[in-house]
């Protein structure tokens, strides 16, 4: 099926708008011509029309077969320049929170072919990034709290809410044409993919560390004999956790990615190496697990340098503890050789800082263009649910959560971008390592392939590129 979208947006607007129509139907196998001129000898004879509330398409033409979304004046003022977005201005549509709603009542009359609220500035507002630019509090690492945003106040962090907006306007269009979209198929031809993923944050521990890391950690400590010895076992053998995950991952037919550091203690170079090739050999992914102090500091060529003598051809990167600014993450790394990111999470939280289950560009609003650089938000880490400065659960709730989590997701399709550290396997090292083999069962039982943050960007490109075409 083909679908024309019609730009009829002021000129200081249409690129964000082209760029939000791009990334927002790139989840369709349908095809999406997009322009900004209506042609009526065009052989397509479905419309969506993109247009201001004084445009002469809205006019003339508004009893006819064309789907219209209304781009209000108010709208084109608000994203003239950043500011918080008023929350009572929300209309709720599926008891979704619906931003941008149509204000003209004379326009608001025609139910069936004009939508409640503009769908593609809200998305836009979220797929953006939109908000952090108007959030002047910072957590002590220099990162926006989740607290802040409007995920948190309307409470939809774990809804992915701008796909809920596609099945809006799914309806929208099922209703005035009698069609249904059609979704394309994922890695492994499935609906759905998951990209696992660690971060090598450390290779080892201390035997002093590792009893004050145990200490701080005791109220989450199965205390067991079992336990107790394997934490005793823990002490001389906490690198074999590298080849147990790997092990567990291929006998389930798994591949991940491993984000390393550019540099470890001297100590531990010569193992980290082993590990690179190891996981090269058996073909799991090798990122760039950026340093921490590198975005905020601005001194990521030394650590990119450092990271590319050890491995080549680097694919995506990871910035540690999520320390980032996301405008100046994405300009940074789009002058090297990144192919995508794999940062985008509010640590938190389980859920959808950019509310979108599918790979997408982020918007450059100092240059009013997309990034290059793709973004493959991450959705889940591990140490979100455990650690005591987030939601600080314990291993059977965790996994309770983790469950829903999925399980909800999975309705949606997309991509889910998931986070274990080898670190979270030094604690209750059986009983979470079965916990880990459970959650790569339960997605072999929902046929959900997993794989690597590397197969989704190259099954982006192979599919369409929506900087290019649609």
């Amino acid at each position: 099926m083909e679908i024309e979208v019609i730009l009829d947006v002021e000129g200081e607007y249409y690129n964000k708008a082209e760029y939000v129509v791009r990334n927002l139907l790139f989840p369709y196998s349908d095809k999406f011509v997009i322009t900004d001129k209506y042609n009526a000898n065009s052989l397509i004879n479905k419309k969506i029309i993109y247009c201001s509330e004084n445009s002469s398409y809205l006019n003339k033409d508004i009893s006819s077969n064309n789907l219209y979304v209304v781009l209000e004046n108010s709208t084109v003022n608000y994203y003239s320049y950043p500011a918080s977005y008023n929350e009572k201005d929300i209309v709720y549509i599926n008891k979704m929170p619906c931003l941008f709603p149509v204000r003209s009542k004379s326009i608001a009359q025609v139910q069936k072919n004009i939508m409640a609220f503009d769908v593609f500035a809200a998305s836009f507002f979220f797929l953006a990034c939109w908000q952090e630019y108007t959030i002047k509090d910072r957590d002590s690492k220099g990162r926006i709290p989740l607290k802040y945003t409007i995920q948190n106040k309307l409470n939809i962090i774990r809804v992915p809410i701008v796909n809920e907006y596609l099945i809006i306007l799914e309806k929208y269009i099922s209703d005035l044409w009698g069609v249904q979209l059609k979704y394309k198929m994922l890695p492994g031809q499935r609906s759905c993919f998951v990209a696992l993923s660690h971060d090598i944050d450390h290779i080892d521990y201390s035997f002093v560390r590792y009893v004050r890391h145990l200490k701080s950690n005791r109220r989450i400590i199965e205390k067991n004999m079992s336990n107790l010895f394997n934490t005793a076992t823990n002490i001389f053998k906490k690198k074999n956790v590298f080849k147990e995950l790997a092990n567990i991952e291929l006998r389930l037919n798994v591949a991940s990615t491993n984000f390393f550091f550019s540099e470890y203690e001297r100590k531990y170079r010569s193992y980290a190496d082993s590990l690179v090739r190891y996981f090269n050999e058996i073909g799991f992914e090798v990122g760039h697990h950026i340093s921490d102090k590198c975005i905020l500091d601005g001194s990521l060529d030394e650590d990119t340098a450092n990271f590319n003598y050890n491995v080549k051809n680097i694919t995506g990167e990871r910035v540690h503890t999520l320390r980032f600014e996301t405008h100046k993450l994405f300009t940074q790394i789009e002058g090297y050789s990144y192919c995508y990111d794999n940062s985008l999470l509010f640590a938190e939280d389980l859920g959808y800082r950019t509310g979108f289950t599918y790979p997408h560009y982020i918007y450059d609003p100092i240059n009013e263009r997309p990034f290059k650089v793709l973004a493959i938000p991450l959705n889940v880490m591990d140490t979100t649910l455990v650690d005591r400065k987030y939601l600080y659960l314990d291993d059977d709730i965790a996994e309770k959560v983790l469950v829903n989590f999925i399980r909800s997701f999975i309705q949606y399709g997309g991509v889910l971008s998931v986070l274990f550290h080898q670190g979270f396997f030094w604690l209750n090292t059986d009983k979470r390592l079965k916990m880990y083999e459970r959650l790569l069962q339960l997605f072999k039982e929902q046929d959900v392939k997993v794989g690597t943050c590397r197969d989704v960007y190259l099954w982006y490109r192979k599919m369409c590129d929506p900087q290019k075409s649609t």
